[in-house]
């Protein structure tokens, strides 16, 4: 559905977080770009990688991160940009993805608002190099709890499958 090779299933979507984090490398020391307007599971999963998360203002009309005001925020301490779509409505991937890309860092998304949205003829899920949900009640797709991280990167799922397990 979503479109890509690998749906790694976890307890929950802030679990789905932290393992996604864990795999692309974020630890102590890191900054996170993270949206300025999102849930808590955003700001614990970083900080449970001991990184700090570094807030960023969203667009107005979309409630989405803004992709100007995370480039002004990237430093050299920045491993990733963490982006959340809001209701329904996804990022706009290409201008945040340029973001990541210039800087280096690496793209997380959280789909658990988006889950089956898509952007430009992809699905939400499969925009970011990993990107995660939650099947909380709240969400699009419920299962009451859970979670999943979708990677077309072996290298990523695998290191998700050890972090789940631990």
């Amino acid at each position: 559905f979503i479109g890509v090779d690998h749906a790694v299933a976890v307890s929950n979507g802030t679990a789905a977080l932290d393992v996604a984090l864990a795999a692309v490398g974020v630890g102590p020391g890191h900054e996170v770009i993270v949206p300025a307007m999102t849930y808590i599971a955003t700001i614990n999963s970083v900080m449970y990688r001991h990184a700090t998360p570094v807030f960023v203002d969203i667009d107005p009309d979309t409630y989405n991160m803004d992709p100007v005001a995370a480039k002004a925020r990237i430093t050299p301490a920045t491993k990733a940009i963490l982006s959340v779509g809001y209701a329904g409505h996804p990022q706009d991937y290409d201008a945040l993805q340029a973001v990541a890309d210039e800087a280096g860092v690496v793209m997380v998304d959280d789909a658990a608002q988006t889950l089956g949205a898509e952007y430009k003829g992809k699905r939400s899920g499969s925009l970011a190099r990993v990107s995660t949900t939650s099947f909380h009640t709240a969400k699009i797709v419920t299962s009451v709890e859970g979670g999943m991280v979708f990677t077309d990167d072996a290298e990523i799922a695998e290191m998700v499958r050890v972090f789940r397990n631990q």
